[in-house]
């Protein structure tokens, strides 16, 4: 619960799509509640689909946005 919190806190104050695709990931697993990452992620989306043009970065948001679709972590192990 304090790790959740800790996470939701910094995710207010620093909003890298690289910190928001792990953070989406990481409440996932614990069951806290990831709309508000998504959302920011999404607006962080460049025109061409990526995320800063990068593909390691774009296939992390990726396995996050996939989430808010109904797919499975594949972080979580069980």
């Amino acid at each position: 619960s304090r790790a959740v919190d800790y996470l939701q806190k910094e995710l207010s104050q620093h909003q890298s799509a690289l910190f928001l695709s792990l953070g989406t990931l990481c409440f996932d697993i614990y069951g806290a509640p990831y709309e508000k990452a998504v959302a920011q992620l999404i607006d962080r989306q460049e025109a061409d689909g990526s995320w800063r043009g990068n593909v390691h970065l774009s296939s992390l948001a990726l396995c996050a946005l996939n989430l808010a679709g109904g797919g499975r972590n594949v972080f979580k192990l069980s």
